[in-house]
Parts: C-alpha cells; sequence; structure tokens
C-alpha cells in the first residue's frame, strides 16, 4: 500500500472516529434522575408500578421510557434526557400502552416534568383504581335513591368500558363525588344518590381529567322510588387513528 492510500485512511478513520464522538450523547450533563414514591389513596406504598414517560403529550401509545417496577416501599428511579416530558405512574392489568383498563390502577393526567439544569427531579404518584373509588364513595344510607339506565351514542348504541359520575359542581374533580362502575356491552349504569341537585357526566378515563365538565342535570327529591335515566354522549375518533379509543364530547 502507497503512502497516499496510507494517509487517505488515516483521515477516514479519524473523521468516523469524530463522528462517532459528536453523534454519542453526553451523558450526565444530558440527563436527570427522575426519583418518587408511588402510593395509593390511603397513603400506602404500590408495589408493581412502573413510570411512563412520554416526550410529549399524546399517552396511549408506547412510552418512550419506562422504569423498573416499584418494590414494597414504593419508591422508583428513572433516568430520562434532560428535556420535558409527560409522565404517569401505573399498575397495569394488561399491556404497558394503550387505553387504561378496568382494572387498571393510575394516576390520571400525565404530569409534566421539566427538569431545571443540573437537578434531578422529585416526584410523587397517587394511584387509584375505579372500583377502589366506588368502594370508598358508595355509601348507600337509607335516603339514597336508585338511578340508572344506558349510556348511548349519537347513533343510539351502547356505550361499553365508561362510568357515569354525579357531582354537585359542573366541573368534576379528578374523583367524582359519586360514580358508577364499568359500564358493559349493553352500557347500562347504577348511580346511588341522596337528594339534591347533581351534574351528570361520563368519564373514560380514571381519575377524570382536570374541567371534565357534566352532560346533563338532575334534580332529586325526597321520593324514594328508583329513577330511570339515560345519558346521551357524542363521540368522535381521535386524530391519531389506530392509537387511542374514540372521545367523549360534551
Amino acid at each position: 500500500m502507497n503512502r497516499c492510500l496510507l494517509k487517505i485512511l488515516a483521515v477516514t478513520l479519524f473523521m468516523a472516529s469524530v463522528a462517532t464522538f459528536l453523534s454519542a450523547p453526553a451523558m450526565g450533563a444530558a440527563s436527570f434522575v427522575l426519583t418518587g414514591q408511588v402510593t395509593d389513596i390511603d397513603g400506602k406504598p404500590v408495589a408493581g408500578a412502573e413510570i411512563f414517560a412520554y416526550d410529549s403529550a399524546v399517552i396511549r401509545r408506547p412510552a418512550d421510557f419506562i422504569s423498573a417496577r416499584t418494590a414494597a416501599d414504593g419508591r422508583y428511579s428513572l433516568t430520562l434526557p434532560r428535556q420535558k416530558f409527560w409522565v404517569v405512574a401505573r399498575v397495569r392489568s394488561g399491556e404497558k400502552f394503550g387505553p387504561l383498563l378496568p382494572g387498571d390502577r393510575h394516576s390520571g393526567e400525565p404530569l409534566v416534568v421539566e427538569p431545571d439544569d443540573g437537578k434531578d427531579v422529585q416526584q410523587d404518584f397517587t394511584v387509584v383504581d375505579i372500583r377502589e373509588a366506588v368502594r370508598q364513595k358508595q355509601k348507600v344510607r337509607s335516603d339514597y335513591r336508585l338511578v340508572s339506565g344506558r349510556v348511548l351514542d349519537q347513533d343510539k348504541k351502547p356505550v361499553s368500558d365508561v362510568y357515569v359520575f354525579a357531582n354537585t359542581t359542573q366541573k368534576a374533580k379528578d374523583i367524582p363525588e359519586y360514580i358508577s362502575a364499568w359500564t358493559g356491552t349493553n352500557g347500562e349504569y347504577t348511580l346511588y344518590l341522596p337528594p339534591g341537585h347533581y351534574f351528570l357526566g361520563v368519564g373514560t378515563d380514571f381519575p377524570l381529567p382536570t374541567g371534565t365538565g357534566g352532560v346533563s342535570e338532575l334534580v332529586l327529591g325526597q321520593d324514594k322510588q328508583p329513577l330511570a335515566r339515560d345519558i346521551a354522549i357524542k363521540r368522535e375518533p381521535l386524530p391519531e387513528s389506530g392509537q387511542a379509543p374514540e372521545k367523549i364530547l360534551p
């Protein structure tokens, strides 16, 4: 091999090594550690929870980063690139991504995590399953009245895998005052409510997204007779077809 070819080979190898160095992520300064604890609604540590981090607010898809499952103390640690993330905690009963399912325990709406320069981030999560909330909220007294019916879409078809909530205010809290169990294929729901003025709504995620409002009003007097009330909703596909279920419109 002549000297000219040796020089060309040397330059090529040098440029390749520079390109590799420049394209490699700078660990440390370009990353941060997200830590915290996952607890239930009673404040007890939750084992088996995972932290899902997404690089956008679209979370009904595979997560960009997933932590190891929490141990008995509920604590987690997840190293992430130094940028903004949308983060949720979940104890899954099914797949690692996609819509939350009945039986899943989860933290609700994603929390936005954006680290300051050179600092790690501490963030705790509370996970809840709708069935746990039903057990806590539904303490049936003698003056509670049975309200039942079906959830129907704009084509009068029953809507499954949703729940009905009732609040005394127009805008719901993350955990409503009264909630039904998830509807089945027939769209039927059941609520037990004391006398009062309520706003009824339908949820697909639990806890409810901030600002979710009711779709109909209901006034209950002292009459103890069961009341039948169907709830009509509108649905349309989300823009990213195939990655998320239909959403409910007010």
